[in-house]
């Protein structure tokens, strides 16, 4: 069964994200501040950091010693996306989260989920303007129309759609796994 943000709610799963950059989580009908979440919750994390040693170093250096479980959750299980991070039977689903440190990050692909399309940055800003116009888009980011136009094409070929309007369609299922 396919658990959705209305089961999260309803008490199945856990979801984790990130609220004024406060980690949090839904779980059995609440929401906590991840420090003042039930133990199973803590007890989970805690497991899968134990299993990744190479992302807690990654999370010590990023926030500190005191705050790994913290930074797991905002490099990992950020996106209130619906989709449960924790399911009931323990099971912890990492999701790619778009933050603003993407290509900038030492820790990036190890601390957190590498882009699942490939794209630079450059093609998701112009991604995620896709409903203006190529001269709107070339104007707002100071770029010609022909670069504009190759980024878009790029995007275009690497997430699997034939022309913009099928990127304007189709965003929002590509961007719940960026976001």
């Amino acid at each position: 069964m396919k658990t959705t943000l209305n089961s999260i709610l309803a008490g199945s799963g856990a979801e984790f994200f990130t609220h004024d950059n406060q980690p949090m989580v839904s779980y059995q009908r609440r929401q906590y501040d991840l420090e003042d979440a039930p133990i199973p919750i803590h007890n989970a994390l805690e497991n899968y950091l134990k299993a990744h040693p190479d992302k807690v170093m990654a999370y010590r250096d990023m926030a500190g010693a005191d705050k790994v479980k913290d930074q797991c959750v905002k490099c990992l299980f950020s996106n209130l996306d619906g989709m449960p991070d924790l399911t009931d039977d323990g099971v912890l689903t990492p999701e790619f989260v778009n933050c603003s440190s993407r290509g900038k990050c030492k820790w990036e692909g190890i601390g957190c989920l590498r882009d699942p399309f490939g794209l630079s940055e450059r093609e998701s800003q112009i991604a995620d303007l896709a409903d203006l116009t190529n001269e709107e888009i070339a104007d707002k980011l100071y770029l010609s129309k022909h670069t504009v136009s190759t980024h878009l094409q790029n995007v275009q070929r690497k997430v699997g759609v034939r022309n913009k309007k099928q990127l304007i369609k189709i965003r929002p299922a590509i961007w719940n796994q960026h976001q």
